[in-house]
């Protein structure tokens, strides 16, 4: 299951009918750029990415309701390295505005061994 499944799923619930559907959803290379979620026809969940002029993600930002819920951001170092993650490329932390911070350390062999938050 993607990010964008288990927002909406922790976020929005699983109770109840759905007419979710995709709206101003806008392609990059390897995957979405921007993308609003609707129920009926009322905005739910929007997801938005930015790439820098190399083409690499920034940031990935959710809103609920027009509201900021999730940001996180990528910098990179002059030859292209994520700056914010750990030697094999794991996500090493989360900033919620809805529930507590994590962090998550892993083993040698990627496998998440810790998660806080």
């Amino acid at each position: 299951m993607g990010i964008a499944h288990r927002f909406l799923a922790a976020r929005l619930g699983q109770a109840g009918p759905w007419n979710t559907t995709a709206h101003a959803l806008t392609h990059k290379v390897l995957g979405f750029a921007n993308a609003t979620w609707l129920v009926g026809l009322t905005p739910m969940v929007t997801f938005s990415q930015a790439y820098d002029a190399a083409g690499r993600r920034t940031e990935l930002a959710v809103s609920v309701n027009g509201a900021a819920e999730f940001l996180d951001q990528w910098s990179y170092d002059p030859l292209g390295h994520v700056v914010r993650s750990d030697a094999t490329g794991q996500l090493t932390a989360a900033d919620y505005n809805y529930q507590d911070d994590e962090s998550y350390q892993y083993d040698a062999n990627g496998n998440r061994v810790l998660a806080n938050g």
